[in-house]
């Protein structure tokens, strides 16, 4: 069967520049499920933005199952911001695993990975994680501070170790690691610190 993953907004709209109405990252994270990609089930909810305060989730990564079984699915809470219509109590930002641990069909966070005890200004976003030998999970991350952050769990994704920065440059911007079947680590990635785009910005 397929799944697809993703992340509904239904509540935090703002105003943008030149672009009107917008809706801010994440909300509701939601599956749908599929035998054959033609029809597709109807959404299911995995994890509430209104849960822990309202911020919204966010993914950007498929699901890992780990040796036990265990499925983690990389996500993070974003906060839209003050300008948003939507109403949060207000949280630091972090990141985690929702895990299930029967097939998907009932999912629970794992334990926060929070980015303020790591710098100051350092926001940890999509997560891309492989299962190592032994049963151990890696996890690598984009982030805010010029560097690719990795952090691992040796709990199937129940707890996570501090991150910690690589020796990987990254402007912000995606990346993806995956395992070859030989068991080497195969990354993509932007080789920059910090690359200014067309609109002036971090990518």
């Amino acid at each position: 069967p397929l799944w697809l993953f993703y992340a509904e907004s239904s509540t935090c709209t703002r105003e943008a520049d030149n672009f009107g109405t917008v809706f801010s990252p994440g909300g509701d994270i939601k599956v749908i499920k599929s035998a054959d990609g033609r029809e597709w089930s109807p959404p299911e909810t995995v994890y509430a933005q209104k849960a822990d305060g309202g911020m919204p989730k966010v993914i950007a990564n498929k699901p890992v199952m780990s040796s036990d079984g265990t499925l983690n699915l990389p996500y993070w809470r974003e906060d839209p911001g003050p300008l948003a219509a939507c109403k949060i109590r207000k949280l630091l930002e972090r990141s985690g695993t929702l895990r299930s641990e029967d097939g998907g069909r009932n999912w629970e966070p794992s334990a926060d990975i929070w980015h303020h005890k790591i710098k100051p200004g350092t926001l940890l976003l999509e997560g891309s994680i492989v299962a190592k030998r032994y049963g151990n999970l890696l996890q690598l991350f984009r982030s805010t501070s010029g560097r690719v952050f990795t952090s691992e769990s040796e709990t199937a994704g129940r707890f996570w170790m501090r991150p910690r920065p690589t020796d990987l440059p990254n402007p912000n911007s995606k990346i993806h690691v995956v395992m070859l079947s030989n068991g080497v680590l195969a990354l993509a990635y932007n080789h920059h610190e910090k690359l200014e785009d067309e609109l002036g910005g971090i990518r």
